[in-house]
């Protein structure tokens, strides 16, 4: 898997570090990190520009082969004596054959979430909608108490001011 990968560059990066004989792994990472990010951004301009999936994965390919093919040059083979292989737990085994899983052709669709993020965002709306107007029907019934019990203790608000509370709680 990709863990191997990883650890053959740090082992690669390791020996470039000492022959160099200055620290060096903290740009490695560094620049890997750039790599990611200019590699997705790369692809993604190949998808926005309409490229299909298997068309921008082959041009990014062929992007690292020429890449890789023009640094191999520089690379250094990494030859380990048994101590070394010994102290880093490395192990080799023959291969083994094995039978390979049975294989199912289907067919899929890959679905536009566009529509589905559009329709969580009206829900959401919605939701907003009402709790707002679950506020504000809590409001008028308050305020319509409030404007019974002031009207009924001897008058104390306007007829007006009375009515308007009793028509806000009827809208």
């Amino acid at each position: 898997g990709l863990g191997i990968l990883d650890c053959l560059m740090n082992i690669q990066a390791v020996v470039v570090e000492r022959r160099a004989a200055r620290p060096l792994m903290s740009g490695f990472h560094g620049l890997y990190s750039l790599g990611c990010i200019v590699g997705a951004a790369g692809f993604s301009a190949l998808l926005s520009a309409g490229l299909p999936p298997l068309a921008a994965t082959l041009v990014v390919v062929a992007a690292i082969a020429a890449a890789g093919s023009a640094g191999a040059r520089e690379l250094s083979t990494v030859t380990l004596d048994a101590k070394a292989v010994s102290a880093g737990g490395i192990r080799t085994v023959e291969l083994q054959q094995v039978e390979r899983a049975q294989t199912i052709n289907a067919f899929g669709i890959v679905l536009d979430p566009g529509p589905l993020i559009n329709l969580a965002a009206q829900i959401s709306a919605a939701r907003g909608k009402l709790a707002a107007a679950h506020a504000a029907a809590a409001l008028a019934r308050s305020e319509a108490a409030r404007a019974t019990h002031l009207y009924g203790n001897h008058h104390n608000i306007s007829q007006a001011a009375f009515q308007a509370a009793q028509a806000h709680l009827q809208v």
